[in-house]
């Protein structure tokens, strides 16, 4: 079985392989452009199924395939998993029947039980603070961002994303620091997320920033952003404004060349660009 927690992972030669942010092309051109990327994706991983599946081996189970043996016909063959709905995916001429869709795997804010202070929560503007399971040992990361907090009227908290070390006591401003925060209650609060961009932090805060916003996509690389609004809390006209202004934050926080395609889906669907 195969869990897809992001994009889809169903290789296929008129679908742009995930890690890159390719358009969809599926011209001959296209394809073979396709095709040599899952070629590129399948050097850089052999080395890590290499060692995966000599540890395996071990342990008597069958070797991973590439991840483009599924151009062949090699997909799990109980079944593959996605939170990535359909219609937030390319055009598909074909999918195995053992491919499955079935929208995000979030839990509701109240299910989420990191441990928090909240009484040391002063009632200032909340600023919250994550740099996910990769950045999260960069000291000087923090440094800044606890410098630039400092002397804001404001209350900053650091979620460090790790467990077993010692907090540090040198951030300027006395931030609150804790291993790990409760990051959707958290947001809510929030009027400000400072985040590596990993896809589920941007997702959410873009969620908890915006009322009546159910679910939040990033596709093509982070290229398209795609919005499902509740259509009993918003209406096709203030979906639409959601959509302008949601482009325009876009604009203002992020620089970046060519545009990035924001598309809210009421009743109706509205379409912006951030250019």
């Amino acid at each position: 079985m195969t869990i897809c927690n992001c994009l889809a992972l169903n290789p296929d030669p008129e679908i742009p392989p995930w890690m890159t942010g390719w358009d969809y092309n599926p011209t001959p051109e296209g394809i073979a452009r396709n095709e040599r990327g899952y070629a590129e994706l399948t050097r850089v991983v052999q080395p890590i199924l290499t060692e995966v599946n000599s540890h395996r081996e071990r342990f008597g189970l069958s070797p991973i395939p590439a991840p483009t043996a599924r151009l062949r016909g090699g997909e799990s063959p109980l079944a593959t998993i996605s939170q990535q709905p359909a219609f937030f995916d390319f055009p598909r001429s074909s999918l195995p029947q053992t491919f499955h869709y079935t929208g995000p795997f979030l839990r509701s804010a109240s299910s989420d039980d990191a441990d928090f202070p909240f009484d040391r929560l002063d009632g200032r503007p909340l600023i919250y603070a994550s740099m996910g399971t990769l950045q999260n040992r960069r000291q000087e990361i923090f440094q800044a961002i606890a410098g630039a907090c400092d002397g804001l009227d404001a209350q900053l908290v650091v979620s460090l994303g790790r467990r077993g070390q010692p907090l540090p006591n040198d951030l300027p401003g006395q931030p609150l620091l804790v291993d790990y925060a409760p990051q959707r209650l958290l947001l809510e609060r929030a009027a400000l997320t400072i985040t590596h961009a990993g896809v589920n932090t941007v997702l959410e805060s873009l969620a908890c920033g915006f009322p009546g916003v159910d679910h939040v996509y990033a596709v093509q690389a982070g290229r398209e952003i795609r919005v499902i609004v509740d259509a009993e809390q918003v209406n096709d006209r203030q979906a639409a404004q959601m959509c302008n202004d949601i482009a325009a934050a876009i604009e203002k926080a992020l620089t970046y060349p060519g545009e990035v395609k924001v598309t809210v889906q009421c009743e109706s669907s509205s379409v912006e660009y951030a250019c």
